[in-house]
């Protein structure tokens, strides 16, 4: 999203788990927008504040407003929002800009100005345009197509986990109680045979409170790794 992280600089730097988590999803090809203050977070720094490190540059204040107003983006190559060609309106509101803003897109100004914008590959896009789906709902089918392709692949690769049943005893083992509410089978519709057969299950647990959270998600992880969609 937007908003202004050069505010919050460093406080933002200063989150090292948040920075690592972001970076670690961002390598495994998570599908990511982010626009403006979420691209400027992905980079080397904001100011002289380290930050997520994902994307070459540094962000630093021109003092003014730069490259200000309304756009059209076109693709110069295929990415996670649309194919080579593809355009959408979108807009740049910013005082701060970047050492390295990308070329991956260009952006056409009425008037007929020009300049190159956007990192974007098959699983991100990050820039200082903002766009809005609906001016282009091509790139909005694009982008939830890339993150399906996204989830089936890490259903597809996902180690197996041992039978449920064995961790329910661990906990039990542990001294952590649990409830088995409910197991059932979803009912699906042929749209949805992606999930069709996938268990349902809705439990809780409770008993050693230094426990229970640990446990919880190690119950949750087994089940989400089966193919299962829980409820916790």
């Amino acid at each position: 999203g937007g908003a202004y992280p050069e505010m919050k600089a460093a406080e933002l730097a200063a989150n090292k788990t948040m920075l690592h988590n972001i970076r670690t999803a961002l390598e495994s090809r998570l599908p990511c927008i982010a626009e403006c203050g979420g691209f400027m977070y992905l980079t080397e720094k904001i100011g002289e504040e380290k930050m997520v490190g994902f994307l070459p540059g540094q962000c630093f204040d021109t003092g003014k407003l730069t490259r200000f107003g309304y756009v059209t983006l076109t693709a110069n190559k295929d990415n996670l929002l649309c194919d080579t060609g593809g355009s959408i309106s979108a807009h740049e509101f910013h005082h701060w800009d970047c050492t390295s803003p990308g070329e991956d897109f260009t952006a056409t100004k009425s008037a007929g100005r020009q300049w190159p914008c956007i990192v974007a590959t098959d699983s991100l896009y990050a820039g200082y345009p903002h766009f809005h789906f609906y001016s282009n709902l091509h790139f909005l089918e694009h982008f939830y197509g890339k993150c399906t392709n996204f989830r089936n692949t890490l259903w597809r690769e996902a180690p197996s986990a041992p039978p449920l049943g064995e961790l329910l005893s661990e906990c039990e083992a542990e001294g952590v109680r649990y409830e088995i509410w409910v197991s059932c089978k979803i009912r699906t519709t042929p749209s949805q045979s992606a999930h069709s057969g996938r268990q349902l299950i809705l439990f809780h647990a409770c008993g050693l409170p230094q426990r229970s959270d640990y446990h919880t998600q190690k119950l949750l992880s087994a089940a989400c790794i089966r193919g299962a969609n829980v409820i916790k």
